[in-house]
Parts: structure tokens; C-alpha cells; sequence
């Protein structure tokens, strides 16, 4: 028996993470074994996590807005169809910006050990 299914964004349930914007649930309880998936929406100045690193490679797609990436220590603005690539152990965070809210796809993989935030610190 197979767990495929399909879902669209406008009808998942969408979760208030306070001070790190919103996010959207496409695992619908569900645990994605290998790869994380998420589209998330951060208000300007509103970051979407900690200043971190991560263990594993990341993928951040800028679907709408404007974002202020912050990447070992450097500011470089992103604006619609922007993607970063972040390899692992690169210190990164996403804040929005502009005038409204930005919309981000975010994508990384969860195979193999260590698959976690690595470092968390305030942002530089």
C-alpha cells in the first residue's frame, strides 16, 4: 500500500509560529521521511528561524515579496523566483522585507545522522 497523496496550499492547515511568521503543514501529521518541505510566510523584519546552520543542504525559493538574506554574516537581498542554495554547515537566516508579506518554499534533506539545527545564535 503506498502514502501518496496531493495537497494544495491553499487548503492545508496553516500554523502561527509567533515571532518566526507562519508555515504550512503539507505532511498533515505526517513525518516526510527523507526530504523536509515547507512554504512559510514572514511579515518584513520578521525572521523565519534562528540564525543557524544545519547539518544538511537547504533550498529556499522566494515564491512572492521580498527577503533579506543573511549568510555567514552577509546581507543579500531576494526578491520573487530568488533562490539560495545553502550547503551544509553554512550560517544562514531569512527575514522579510519590502512593503508585505513574503512567501518562501523551503526544502532540505533528513537522510543520514545529524539532521538537525547544529548552531543556533542571534542574528549578527
Amino acid at each position: 500500500m503506498s502514502d501518496w497523496y496531493i495537497a494544495n496550499a491553499k487548503d492545508m492547515q496553516w500554523f502561527d509560529a509567533g515571532r518566526f511568521g507562519f508555515y504550512s503543514d503539507f505532511q498533515q501529521g505526517n513525518h516526510f521521511k527523507e526530504f523536509g518541505f515547507n512554504i512559510g510566510m514572514a511579515l518584513p523584519g520578521q525572521p523565519g528561524a534562528l540564525y543557524h546552520r544545519e547539518s544538511h543542504q537547504e533550498g529556499f525559493l522566494v515564491l512572492s515579496g521580498e527577503a533579506l538574506l543573511i549568510v555567514e554574516g552577509e546581507e543579500r537581498p531576494l526578491r520573487a523566483w530568488d533562490y539560495f542554495h545553502c550547503p551544509a554547515g553554512v550560517e544562514h537566516i531569512i527575514v522579510g522585507a519590502g512593503d508585505g508579506p513574503c512567501v518562501l518554499l523551503g526544502v532540505g534533506g533528513r537522510v543520514g545522522p545529524g539532521i538537525r539545527c547544529i548552531q543556533s545564535t542571534p542574528l549578527p
